[in-house]
This record gives C-alpha cells, sequence and structure tokens, in this order.
C-alpha cells in the first residue's frame, strides 16, 4: 500500500476517534499500531489556556521488573502519519531495547510541558535523563523557548530530516543528559513547623506524612540558590488541587498551579526558577503523601565550564572553574576533585549535582574564594572505568599538564586532590604513581582499593605503598558505620600510616549521623565538605613542605565497637578526630 493511503487511512480513524472523546483524561482508543506498538489516547485540558489536548502514547510492559525505567521519545508536530511513525519506532527501538513515546500534533510549549507532565503523574517509568523530542522542520519556532524555559527536560532535541532518518536517530540518541538529582532526601531542608513532615522526604514510600496539624504546606530550604525544574508527590490518595511556589525578592510567587488532579503521583516540570526557598500548599485536608522530590541543580555550577580532553584514546569530559580574581594571582592553587562510581558517564553534569559533588562546588562560592582563590578541575571517567585504571590516570596527569600550559599561573607546587569513594581511592592510587605530584590530599568515604558495585575482590595497591606517599599531607574523612567502604579497611590504611612514624588526619563521623544527611552511611561527604576546618588546613599546605615522620612509629588505631566511638564524642560533635585521640 502507498504511503498517502496510509496517511489517508490514519487521518480517517483519527476523525473518528475525536468524535468520541471522553473528557475525563482517561485512555479513550487502543487502536494505533505502528510496528506493532499499540498506541493508546488521552484527553486532557492545557491549565494556562483551558483548551483541550489529545495526544497519543506507548509504554512498555512494566510487570517483570517493576523497577525498570525507559527512554522517552516525544514526537512533536503534525507530519507524523502512519508510515513514518513505523520507520521512526524501527530504528529507535534497533538501537533502544524498550522506548516510550509521545505523539503530540500540537507544538506549543505549554502544550508539550502539559502532555508530558500528565504523562508523568501516570506513574509510568522513565528514565528521566533520557527524555528526547523530535520535531519537523515547519514547527522549530518553540525550541528556543523550551530550551530557555525547560533546559534541564530533554537529554536532546532534533530536527527529523526525513530524507536521513538513521542519521536523525543516531543524533538522537548519542547524548544522555544526566542525572539531576532529588534535593530534599532527608530532613534537613525542611523549614515546616509540623514535626512528621520528616516523613515525606525520608526515602521510604511505607512511610505517610498526614499533615496532623493541617499546616496544609510543607517549606524547603536550602542554603545556596538552586535552579529548580521539577517535582514529585507520591501520595495514597488524590491531592486535589496544589500550588508549587519559590520564594524570589522577599515573597512567596506561585512556579506551577495544578488544580486538575485525580492521581495518587503529580511529576511535574516547572520552567527552570533560581530560589533558595519552596513551598507546597495544599487544599486536601485529608493529606497522606508517601514522599516528595524536588529535583535541582546548584545555580552555581553555570560557573563551571564544559570541556573535553582526549588522550590516547581515553577521554576525560571535564567542568573548569575559573576565578574572575585569575589575572590577578601570580600563583594560584588547582584544587582536583574526583567523583564516586555513581557519576561516571560522559555527560558532564552529573559530577556537579545535588548530594553527589558538593566536594567540586564549595571552593567556588564568592565567600570561599574571597578567603581561598583557586582554579577548581572535575574531570569524569566512564561508566566502565576507575580512576586507578593506568590509562586513566595517564590521561588524568596529561589533562592538568595541558590545563598549566593554559593557565600558567597555576601554582604547581599547591595542586590539591580530593574525591569520594572511587574519587578517594584514584588519588591514593595517583599518589604511588607521582608521589610528588599532589600538594594535599582530601579523602572522603574511600582510599584502599575497593570492589565497586558488588564487583569480585580486587588487588590492594594502596595500603602496601604508603610509604611511597606517606610524607604527602592527607585527611581523611569517614563514618565509622559506612555501608560501602568499610572503616577497617580504611583503618588498616591509616595505621601503614602510623606503622611508617605518620600521624595523618583521621576524622571518623558516629555511628547513625550520615543517615541524618543521607539514605545510606557512605555519603559521609555531605558532612564532610560542610566542615570549615578543611579551608585553612587544605590551603596551607605546599609540595615544598613534606611531612616528616616521627622517630618512632605512632600507636595503632584499634578496632572500635559502636559504643566504643560513642564514648570518644565530645558533647555537640557529630564526629571523632581521630589523630587526636589515638596518638
Amino acid at each position: 500500500m502507498k504511503r498517502s493511503s496510509f496517511s489517508f487511512i490514519i487521518l480517517s480513524f483519527v476523525l473518528i476517534l475525536l468524535s468520541c472523546v471522553s473528557n475525563n483524561g482517561k485512555i479513550i482508543n487502543e487502536e494505533l499500531k505502528p510496528n506493532n506498538l499499540v498506541f493508546e489516547a488521552k484527553q486532557i485540558t492545557e491549565f494556562k489556556s483551558g483548551k483541550t489536548l489529545t495526544y497519543k502514547y506507548y509504554c512498555p510492559k512494566t510487570e517483570k521488573d517493576k523497577k525498570k525505567t525507559y527512554p522517552l521519545v516525544v514526537m512533536a508536530g503534525n507530519f507524523f502519519d502512519d508510515y513514518l511513525i513505523d520507520e521512526l519506532t524501527k530504528k529507535i527501538n534497533g538501537k533502544k531495547e524498550n522506548v516510550s513515546y509521545i505523539l503530540l500534533e500540537n507544538t506549543d510549549p505549554n502544550s508539550l510541558i502539559a502532555v508530558i507532565n500528565d504523562f508523568r503523574s501516570m506513574n509510568y517509568p522513565i528514565t528521566d535523563d533520557m527524555i528526547y523530542l523530535i520535531v519537523n522542520n515547519t514547527n522549530t519556532k518553540f525550541i528556543p523557548k523550551i530550551k530557555l524555559n525547560y533546559e534541564a527536560l530533554f537529554a536532546n532535541i532534533i530536527i527529523l530530516d526525513i530524507t536521513k532518518i538513521e542519521e536523525s536517530i543516531d543524533k538522537l540518541l548519542a547524548i544522555r543528559r544526566g542525572i539531576i538529582y532529588n534535593a530534599v532526601l532527608k530532613s534537613q531542608n525542611i523549614l515546616s513547623s509540623d514535626e512528621d513532615s520528616k516523613l515525606a522526604v525520608d526515602g521510604k514510600s511505607d512511610t505517610i506524612w498526614t499533615d496532623s496539624k493541617k499546616t496544609l504546606e510543607i517549606v524547603f530550604g536550602f542554603d545556596k540558590i538552586m535552579k529548580i525544574s521539577r517535582y514529585r508527590i507520591d501520595s495514597m490518595q488524590p491531592m486535589g488541587a496544589i500550588k508549587f511556589e519559590v520564594f524570589i525578592g522577599n515573597k512567596w510567587q506561585t512556579a506551577d498551579n495544578y488544580t486538575n488532579n485525580t492521581t495518587n503521583v503529580i511529576d511535574r516540570c516547572v520552567p527552570t526558577i533560581e530560589a533558595d526557598k519552596v513551598r507546597l500548599v495544599f487544599t486536601n485536608k485529608e493529606l497522606a503523601i508517601k514522599e516528595i522530590e524536588i529535583f535541582a541543580e546548584y545555580k552555581i555550577t553555570e560557573k563551571y565550564k564544559v570541556s573535553e580532553f582526549n588522550y590516547k584514546g581515553v577521554k576525560l569530559p571535564y567542568r573548569l572553574f575559573i576565578p574572575q580574581t585569575l589575572k590577578q594571582h601570580t600563583n594560584i592553587p588547582l584544587v582536583v576533585f574526583l567523583h564516586g562510581s555513581g557519576q561516571r558517564g560522559s555527560d558532564n553534569r552529573q559530577t556537579l549535582g545535588v548530594t553527589k559533588a558538593e566536594g567540586a562546588l564549595i571552593w567556588a562560592y564568592p565567600e570561599n574564594q574571597k578567603n581561598y582563590p583557586c582554579v577548581v578541575l572535575v574531570p569524569q571517567i566512564d561508566k566502565n572505568q576507575l580512576w586507578r585504571d593506568k590509562d586513566v590516570m595517564d590521561a588524568f596527569f596529561k589533562l592538568v599538564e595541558d590545563l598549566q600550559k593554559t593557565y600558567p599561573n597555576i601554582d604547581k607546587d599547591r595542586i590539591y586532590g580530593t574525591g569520594l569513594s572511587i574519587g578517594a581511592e584514584g588519588l591514593a592510587n595517583m599518589s604511588i604513581v607521582k608521589p610528588d605530584f599532589f600538594a594535599a590530599m582530601l579523602l572522603v568515604a574511600g582510599g584502599p582499593n575497593n570492589p565497586v558495585g558488588g564487583g569480585p575482590a580486587v588487588e590492594e595497591t594502596v595500603v602496601p605503598n604508603v610509604a611511597k606517599f606517606a610524607n604527602i599531607p592527607m585527611w581523611e574523612m569517614q563514618a565509622f558505620d559506612d555501608n560501602i567502604r568499610n572503616i577497617k579497611l580504611t583503618t588498616k590504611m591509616i595505621n601503614a600510616y602510623r606503622d611508617l612514624g605518620f600521624n595523618p588526619k583521621f576524622t571518623v563521623y558516629l555511628p547513625g549521623e550520615t543517615h541524618k544527611a543521607a539514605t545510606n552511611a557512605h555519603s559521609s561527604w555531605l558532612l564532610a565538605y560542610k566542615d570549615n576546618r578543611i579551608f585553612s588546613w587544605l590551603f596551607k599546605q605546599n609540595k615544598n613542605n613534606r611531612l616528616a615522620p616521627f622517630p618512632q612509629a605512632v600507636s595503632r588505631i584499634p578496632q572500635l565497637t559502636d559504643e566504643d566511638i560513642l564514648k570518644l564524642a565530645e558533647p555537640g560533635k557529630n564526629y571523632v578526630d581521630f589523630d587526636k585521640v589515638f596518638k
């Protein structure tokens, strides 16, 4: 059958479909079947304009693995006939095993966002950093507005060239946006007076916030300006009308007003907003909320330039912060931050993510630059790499060498390394290879080699080689109850220092303290990088002032129980400095 015949049949069918559409926002047909994918149709009312929208969608079945998520491809425009949809879905599914789809004739930005928000609120499992948009070359005027107002929504947007479908799809799927993290996990950001509201952000769907005081609101505050792009509420029942507000210019302003809510889940993208406080205002007095999530990034990330370095087949995407005062300094330190295993990839974004990369960002804030000016380098490795891989280390050293040529006022004697988990492990291994490279190391939640993601045992290279870098000033910070990298292994590394007559700084957070800020005890970086002591210690170090060992070995740190370390803690402190307690 010819393509024109297909188009006529589909057009006729759509006209029949629209004649029997209902207004309740439910599925209204299951007949469109390109590439054997059953597309269902739904009708909604767009809030701002009040107009009725009809869109079609498909999502893979999830019974076998409810935790699995799928990329979402949105096709917007009136040029998608059955033949073209069939071609596109074949090409896309040939490259991605399972993909969700949305088909929408209207390309108005408000309509597009309304449809995506509605689809998300049906709680379909979307891979948030893999949402793609396809439009045709006659519907491109709205793209700049979408990119400006919803910069964090789409991983990629393409204008389809129907003569080059294969190339268009390759281009579309070549980019993965990078994860934007929930910024209100755990209760430290809650400003609400309702004590039980912490149940809405504890990371557990089986604990319910019922708003016992009937405040009908929950307020979150951040210590820095955030760029907020999405919020999600999971409830036991429909929540009624909701306002999402931000605090700007000393007053609350409505960012999203959702009145047509009939579902248990609200998952809505909002135009990117810059604020340090947000508020959710409810109308339903019988709230039963499982969890609230607000997805945001630190505004300071805008100051980090995006680039990529290639060396002998190894690609290192990286972010670089250059202070405005750079030219005023003849010698300025370089701080290098190495991320953890969860931020591996090639997106060059999640390395600066909330709750993951505070150790990359704290140095750039104006109040810290004023007293401790520095350049900051944040490289990223691929998901199959480790910082201790030889080719990765070679590429890293070459990257820094090239940066020193580009910025000759970087002080070669004050290169400071900090990192968390596999990043801390990488710094230790780099110091074995080049013990004269770092002026100091701030290691968080790691150091010795450790299996990653439940992998097989690995050869330990750090502890047996401590003597090669023991004279580099080093500060280790870790939770006593770390559930990913056992404190016993880190203590073994510290004791190797002590056997040689060195007493490196070793701060250990009390059991349960990291859980107050994170879902697991491994995330001690959320505490470590808030410790203001690290600035004065780190920036006074110089490669020309290496440490000298004591004449005799320093006493070893014994194996301790939870009760032991709690007895060592000083009142009002959530940590113990083992280097001071065990001399």
